[in-house]
């Protein structure tokens, strides 16, 4: 069933209701005035689960394309620069069960100490891991040694899969001093005879869970918060006497929905010998991820994401073969989305490498995940900052990363992921970026893999456009000169702010005759380094400049009857100033003697009187503590028509291409969403566009809509080519499920919410002819409807 509008009228009081689809070209804006975390690298941590032993069952050959795959960058391997290693506990003689561990009889790899004071480095079977941690470790990656358990003649059970009580812990009191022995001994011996330095150890796993029990499938512990602060206590004591000094991480939390165990250990003593927050992917929460991120930041830690795979999806020896290659790429793309942009992750480690590789053969194909990973991991480097990023569609995630240098060329990368369904178009804003050009785009989806796109360089206004197709991650490579035009960004860090003035402060001062001897300094270029300098370098101080702006930046089909202005400040603006007009040069320039000045407001929050079909620009000066008015940068958007009836309750025209937000272009601004899997229909509308609703649950829902009238009419535009058991057009849910939908093709069903529901069906002598556009009308009185 195709529908060009629906329309809802209330008679005497309302006018019609009208329903269409809208959603413009998504926008990315960039914001370098707002910086987060400075990235620390991506990596992997394994036990070779389901896996077969490589260092016996693949040629050399494979093992080192393996190797080389994860850790370097030729060849478009992934470039990780961080392997977590999981330390060989061994257990119980005549203990077989731990199937985690493929292809080894239900047995982990043997401990480096199986009896108390009997350490054994010469075992063969050690080679199943030494192999791939020496590669890794030749390759640069920076090691980090993770305990998940303990020797079981250390535990309570016997057992090293955990406690018969998954709620006691495991590792005796009487045994944790004699535990951190045993681990300064290993660090030792990897550093001393294998060549192999950790700069980073945890010594506790997922320990506040309670599924590690007495025969498990893998090696694990339930650690209270007060052993844990023991452990890191007696850990911080120890490793000295050894000559070892590894950044401690703590603790590899089991899920991040919560900070109960974190701020434990983070009130305690032990707090200032942590440099490493760390937790796991797999259960989140947005406000836990949150939670974790604030933690860190108060405490100045690191934080990592140091687990998460999908296994379902997989594909390698032991388990069953195939899996979707296709959702576990999105998958893995949409977890680094999450823990960059969210959680604010420093570092991001998959969980076993393996399952994003085809390894039923003796060599290693990448899958679609590996090429997903790649679009991060081989352009978002250590070193590299995450800057601020607002987006105007959220089926649009991107991440920006700033390469800072004191080269004349700075690098910006975006990684954008599209996780809908169907293509949208970009527009990204990079006007905030001097001379900014495309340097590289790469692209990965359904039907590519790595791709290299071809280039086209950004509008002289600093929007670049590009399509996304459906479900597909790409990455854009650019390269722009300063960020400012002046030349005030002194240090190249694409951000003018106090330390910019900091360092012309020392130059100013150390140069006597205040002569331009480095001519950086010179910020107005009259060949003296003054305080007239000093006076234009504060005038486009930008370190308090609103950004994010609401509607985003050239958005259309903006409802003018709704519409409020809105934006985000930094800490330092106090107050906010208002320009607002159709003529962008006019706005650009305006001050406060000039009509584009809507006056001062303290929110975040200006509503504007707006007329429809108009094109508006707008901009907000930020006012300092100081009373020093940073100007703003100048935004458009785009409004649309508008009834002039305000009985009017909605209009929906459904001319949309792509989306899932349903525009009401009437006065009230009741936007819809999309439900099931409508299809967009360009141009074959009854005017226009149309939307397909195939009968399989697909519907246009109004949230929160209030539907108890007691008098309304309903129309719509429809076009019915094939019989359906079910195709709402729109409805809404507001305690009851109201509205129109088909039961099959001569059977119209009209239910309506007046405190109690109220339903009508036509199926006799209604006739909606095949594939014609009929236009229908429901006439809705307090106790009948007619059509």
């Amino acid at each position: 069933m195709k529908t060009k509008s629906i329309c809802c009228t209330r008679l005497g009081c309302f006018g019609s209701l009208l329903i269409s689809l809208s959603a413009a070209a998504a926008v990315v804006s960039i914001d370098p005035a707002v910086r987060h975390q400075v990235f620390e690298g991506f990596g992997e941590g394994t036990m070779d689960q389901f896996t077969p032993y490589y260092y016996r069952e693949y040629p050399a050959a494979s093992r080192t394309d393996y190797l080389d795959k994860l850790f370097k960058l030729d060849n478009h391997g992934l470039g990780l620069t961080i392997c977590r290693v999981l330390m060989p506990v061994g257990d119980a003689p005549g203990h077989a069960h731990m199937n985690r561990f493929y292809g080894q009889n239900n047995q982990c790899p043997p401990s480096f100490e199986p009896e108390d004071g009997v350490y054994d480095w010469s075992n063969p079977r050690h080679e199943e891991i030494l192999w791939k941690i020496r590669g890794a470790a030749a390759r640069g990656a920076k090691m980090c040694a993770q305990w998940y358990s303990y020797p079981y003649w250390m535990t309570v059970s016997g057992c090293t899969a955990g406690h018969t009580d998954g709620n006691q812990n495991n590792l005796r009191t009487d045994m944790e001093g004699r535990f951190i022995e045993h681990v300064c001994k290993v660090l030792e011996h990897f550093r001393d005879s294998w060549n192999v330095d950790f700069e980073y150890l945890n010594v506790i796993n997922e320990p506040e869970a309670n599924w590690w029990v007495y025969w498990g499938g893998q090696p694990g512990a339930r650690v209270t918060e007060d052993q844990a602060i023991r452990i890191y206590q007696k850990l911080n004591a120890r490793l000295p006497l050894y000559n070892l000094s590894p950044d401690l991480v703590a603790y590899d939390a089991a899920w991040t929905n919560t900070t109960a165990y974190l701020n434990t250990l983070l009130n305690s003593s032990i707090v200032d010998d942590l440099d490493v927050l760390s937790c796991h992917q797999y259960t989140t929460s947005e406000s836990g991820l949150f939670d974790w991120k604030i933690q860190a930041v108060l405490n100045q830690k690191s934080l990592w994401q140091t687990e998460w795979g999908d296994w379902t999806n997989a594909q390698y020896p032991g388990y069953t073969p195939g899996g979707n290659a296709d959702t576990q790429m999105m998958n893995y793309a949409h977890k680094i989305h999450e823990a960059l942009s969210v959680l604010k992750a420093g570092a991001w480690v998959m969980w076993e490498p393996e399952f994003i590789f085809n390894s039923q053969t003796k060599t290693f194909q990448p899958r679609k995940a590996y090429w997903a990973i790649a679009q991060y991991s081989r352009h978002v480097r250590p070193g590299m900052q995450m800057i601020h990023v607002v987006s105007s569609h959220p089926d649009i995630k991107t991440t920006a990363w700033h390469k800072q240098s004191q080269a004349a060329e700075q690098e910006l990368v975006l990684v954008t992921v599209n996780s809908a369904a169907s293509a949208i178009m970009v527009d990204y804003d990079l006007s905030a970026f001097h001379l900014a050009r495309i340097d590289q785009i790469f692209r990965t989806s359904s039907t590519q893999n790595y791709e290299v796109l071809n280039v086209s360089q950004p509008s002289s206004s600093g929007i670049f456009t590009i399509s996304m197709p459906a479900e597909s991650i790409t990455t854009i490579v650019l390269r722009f000169q300063n960020c400012t035009p002046l030349n005030a960004d002194l240090i190249d860090d694409c951000i003018v702010d106090i330390q910019d003035l900091e360092c012309l402060a020392k130059t100013w001062l150390m140069n006597d005759s205040f002569r331009t001897i480095p001519e950086f300094a010179d910020v107005n270029d009259d060949r003296m380094v003054n305080m007239e300098d000093a006076t234009v370098f504060s005038t486009q101080w930008q370190d308090f400049k609103a950004f994010a702006p609401i509607p985003a930046n050239r958005a259309g089909s903006v409802n003018p009857a709704s519409q409020m202005l809105g934006w985000s400040a930094n800490p330092h603006a106090v107050a906010h100033q208002v320009y607002l007009g159709t003529d962008m040069a006019s706005v650009a320039s305006a001050c406060q003697d000039d009509a584009e000045y809507m006056g001062q407001v303290d929110g975040l929050l200006f509503v504007p009187n707006l007329l429809p079909n108009q094109t508006y620009y707008w901009r907000i000066d930020e006012v300092n503590d100081s009373g020093m008015v940073c100007k703003g940068m100048v935004w458009e958007f785009m409004t649309v028509e508008f009834s002039s009836n305000p009985d009017l309750i909605g209009h929906w025209t459904m001319d949309e291409t792509s989306g899932s937000i349903a525009a009401d272009q009437s006065f009230y601004g009741h936007d819809g969403m999309l439900t099931g899997n409508p299809e967009w229909k360009p141009a074959q509308g009854r005017i226009a566009g149309a939307i397909e609703l195939d009968g399989s649950g697909d519907a246009i829902e109004i949230p929160d809509f209030d539907w108890t009238i007691e008098y309304g009419t309903f129309t719509a535009w429809v076009n019915c080519y094939e019989v359906v058991p079910w195709a709402g057009i729109v409805y809404s849910r507001n305690g009851t499920a109201c509205g129109i939908h088909y039961e099959n093709i001569n059977n119209l069903r009209y239910t309506w919410n007046n405190n109690n529901p109220k339903t009508w069906n036509w199926n006799s002598g209604l006739v909606i002819p095949d594939n014609e556009w009929v236009f229908l009308a429901v006439v809705i009185q307090p106790d009948s409807a007619r059509l």
